[in-house]
């Protein structure tokens, strides 16, 4: 659901924050997202890359059923409230709730917003 850039993606950013930081050596995932990650991560290996922005819209029932289906299934959020206490899900609940009633478009108490992605083809060497 949230892929791109880590701006774009309202769980995933905020997750990341609660998060430990990844072992020694190893780089943030969110480099997928970005020109600068895809080159260093394929550019040696690619006869060209190519990426464009795109853009797609969510719909959920509200905000709290938006962050009830991100803290069940999408990955570094769903880790998140996993490993945090009470209280550090309540902040990560919090953070989530001020930023998707910032994006939300929708005005009849549903959530609506737009998330950008890179969508990038590889051509190998």
């Amino acid at each position: 659901m949230f892929v791109g850039r880590p701006n774009s993606d309202p769980g995933r950013e905020r997750a990341f924050k609660y998060l430990p930081p990844p072992p020694a050596g190893l780089k943030p995932p969110l480099r997928w997202g970005t020109d600068a990650g895809l080159s260093e991560l394929l550019g040696s290996r690619a006869n060209s890359i190519k990426s464009e922005r795109r853009s797609f819209t969510s719909y959920f029932q509200s905000v709290d059923h938006a962050i009830d289906i991100m803290r069940r299934y999408f990955g570094s959020t769903a880790r998140a409230f996993q490993i945090l206490d009470a209280a550090g899900q309540a902040s990560l609940q919090r953070d989530l709730e001020g930023l998707l009633q910032k994006r939300n478009r929708a005005t009849d108490g549903s959530l609506v917003y737009e998330a950008e992605y890179l969508e990038t083809v590889v051509i190998r060497s």
